[in-house]
């Protein structure tokens, strides 16, 4: 029987860098499903990785904010994202989207550095100012490397014999036609981007170890030795966000695991959590979540 690839569950140290093992060490790669529909997740925070990343919608439409960039994507496209890009992932209000992500190191494609292929191929993507390439215009080649994805998923989860190298050789067609689209809308990042991004993710990994405490403006922009007014233009270039709608969201995502496994007083989870209060807690669930505390705990 065939069975569907893993789901991929994000996890990621205080710096958002996702810390999971993807495939082999002589097999890098990892296809997972993400099935929005099912409640348990509904949406794919921010987070970066390594690897290099694809995205194949099957169902609905999928939002991409990568960056500083946005992508709605439909039922048979598909997008690129870099390594080391910041990235959320979650379906169009009012549809239930579901994609298949393919999670990679480069190093299944080319081993040798210092190679042709590495040099003349790869690294002007890897190690270029590329942050994503979507295919999504509908064209020849946009449908080619939805259909290469869409190979790849069906010989990843048959692994018949040779599998592996089915694989790469759908990699290594779906790598080219990521060269091609250079020459038409290649998405790239500039240098104050890249800079924006680091900062960011250095901001970010101090409001993750924090966040249960009073968390003022001037500590992470000190932290980070730039003024409070260039942090917030920072996160408002990268995350289209300020830091502190960051830090609530950060207190709201722990607070829930904490209401979905455990039995603590919704009390004691918010003073644990960073907010004031049970009502401070409360305010911020109903803004974010559409209910209280109380009510997503009864509907686990």
């Amino acid at each position: 029987m065939i069975q569907e690839p893993d789901k991929l569950q994000t996890i990621t140290d205080q710096n958002l860098q996702e810390m999971r093992q993807h495939g082999s060490k002589d097999f890098p790669i990892g296809v997972y499903l993400d099935d929005f529909s099912k409640g348990d997740q509904t949406i794919i925070p921010w987070h970066w990785h390594e690897e290099i990343q694809f995205d194949l919608v099957m169902e609905g439409r999928v939002h991409f904010q990568i960056g500083s960039k946005a992508f709605d994507l439909e039922a048979g496209q598909c997008i690129f994202i870099n390594t080391g890009v910041l990235h959320q992932i979650f379906p169009v209000e009012g549809t239930n989207g579901k994609l298949y992500a393919y999670v990679l190191r480069d190093s299944l494609l080319e081993t040798d550095v210092l190679s042709g292929v590495y040099q003349k191929c790869l690294a002007p993507v890897i190690r270029g100012q590329v942050d994503c390439v979507a295919f999504q215009d509908g064209t020849e080649l946009d449908m080619l490397a939805s259909n290469c994805l869409a190979q790849i998923k069906d010989s990843f989860r048959q692994k018949e014999a040779g599998y592996q190298i089915e694989v790469k050789g759908q990699l290594c067609l779906l790598w080219s036609l990521i060269l091609k689209k250079e020459r038409q809308n290649f998405s790239t990042v500039t240098a104050r981007e890249r800079r924006d991004m680091d900062r960011v993710k250095e901001a970010i990994g101090y409001i993750r170890l924090h966040y249960q405490e009073e968390v003022a403006l001037e500590s992470i922009a000190g932290h980070l030795a730039i003024s409070k007014s260039e942090l917030c233009r920072c996160f408002k270039r990268v995350m289209n966000t300020t830091p502190y709608d960051y830090l609530i969201q950060c207190r709201i995502r722990e607070a829930t695991k904490r209401l979905r496994t455990t039995d603590e007083k919704v009390l004691d989870i918010a003073l644990q959590c960073g907010f004031d209060s049970s009502g401070h807690m409360g305010r911020y669930f109903r803004k974010y979540c559409g209910c209280s505390p109380s009510d997503l705990r009864r509907r686990e």
